[in-house]
C-alpha cells in the first residue's frame, strides 16, 4: 500500500511556497547528516499533523528516540505542529534484540516524547500486526498544512536510515 495523507479540504488555492531545497537527498553512511528537506518545506508553516509510516521504527529503544529527534527538527522548523501520528509493526510482528511487548513499545516512546517535548505536539501510535495488515511496507512521512497542503517524503530505508550515521538511505520530497 502506497503512503498516502488524507485528501486536503480545498478551500481555496494557495501557491506552493518557492522551491529553495534540493527534493531528493542521499546519505551516505559515515557522514553527518543534513536535515534541510525535513526542516525548509516546513519553515514558518503551521502543520496540522505529521504522519509517519515505518513498519520497525518503534523495533528498539534506539530507533524510538530517533522518531523524536527527527519530529523534533521538523516541529523546530514549523511555526507551530498540532498533532504526530505514528504507525508502525506492533512487538510481535517484528524481530526484536530485547523482548517486549507493543504496550512497553508505545509507553517507552510516549516517555521519551514527553521528555522532549511535554504535551506539545500531542503523539498517537498505531501498531499494526502483520497478521490483519501483511503489505505494510512503505515507510514514510506526510505533513498536512494548515492551508491544506501536503508534503511526503519517502524514506528509503525509514526512521532509521535517517537518522542512522551507519546506515544508507535516500529521501525524496514529493508534494
Amino acid at each position: 500500500m502506497a503512503l498516502q495523507c488524507r485528501a486536503p479540504k480545498v478551500t481555496s488555492i494557495v501557491p506552493p511556497p518557492p522551491v529553495t531545497w534540493s527534493r531528493r537527498v542521499v546519505y551516505e553512511p559515515g557522514r553527518l547528516r543534513d536535515f534541510t528537506i525535513f526542516e525548509r518545506p516546513l519553515a514558518g508553516r503551521r502543520v496540522r499533523s505529521i504522519a509517519i509510516r515505518d513498519p520497525y521504527a518503534c523495533s528498539s529503544g534506539e530507533t524510538r528516540q530517533w522518531i523524536v529527534e527527527l519530529v523534533h527538527r521538523m516541529v523546530g522548523a514549523a511555526r507551530a505542529v498540532d498533532h504526530v501520528a505514528v504507525t508502525t509493526r506492533d512487538a510481535d510482528s517484528i524481530q526484536l534484540y530485547r523482548p517486549e511487548t507493543t504496550d512497553e513499545q508505545r509507553g517507552d516512546l510516549l516517555r521519551r516524547w514527553t521528555l522532549r517535548f511535554g504535551a506539545t505536539p500531542r503523539l498517537t501510535h498505531q501498531a499494526l500486526s502483520r497478521r490483519e495488515k501483511r503489505e505494510f511496507h512503505d515507510r514514510g512521512i506526510c505533513a498536512e498544512m494548515e492551508d491544506g497542503s501536503e508534503l511526503t517524503w519517502d524514506l528509503g530505508r525509514g526512521v532509521e536510515g535517517v537518522m542512522n550515521l551507519r546506515r544508507e538511505c535516500s529521501v525524496t520530497l514529493i508534494g
